[in-house]
């Protein structure tokens, strides 16, 4: 436990926070705040340390400096867009990949369930039914192959 992680564990257990959430915030086993808490004679029941009402304290994910929330509002997770941007560098998104249901174009996605692979097809597959029908009537009718036929329409022809 890092000298600063120390002073942060005081001034928690100061404002009333038990063991498990000191822990759960600083990234530490609960045994490990509350055998230091019991070192420092800070053992016992939270509620017995509070003086005032205590205000919502986070670290930063990126570096653990302490953050001081407002009581309403988004709670902070980083302490600057530096420390944002160096913990999205070390945590990249997973990208999974997908084929649009419309196109059949692959594409990459941050999401597990995405279906199209932009706005537009979307639009096409969503509003578009009868205008790709004739287009796949008029293929078939010439004998002609049709790319990428949506699957609404391989469905209806299966």
């Amino acid at each position: 436990m890092t000298e600063s992680q120390k002073k942060l564990v005081e001034t928690m257990r100061f404002l009333g926070y038990g063991y498990r959430s000191i822990a759960n915030r600083l990234g530490l086993k609960r045994d490990t705040v509350r055998n230091y808490c019991k070192s420092k004679g800070l053992d016992g029941r939270a509620d017995e340390f509070v003086e005032a009402p205590k205000p919502d304290i986070s670290v930063c994910v990126c570096c653990g400096v302490p953050l001081v929330n407002a009581p309403k509002g988004r709670r902070k997770k980083y302490c600057s867009p530096q420390c944002k941007k160096m913990w999205e560098a070390m945590h990249p998104r997973k990208n999974y990949t997908h084929q649009c249901i419309r196109c059949g174009k692959g594409f990459n996605s941050a999401s597990k369930t995405q279906k199209y692979c932009s706005h537009d097809c979307y639009i096409k597959d969503r509003f578009y039914r009868e205008e790709q029908m004739e287009y796949v009537i008029e293929k078939l009718k010439k004998g002609e192959r049709v790319e990428n036929t949506p699957q609404w329409i391989k469905d209806l022809l299966v």
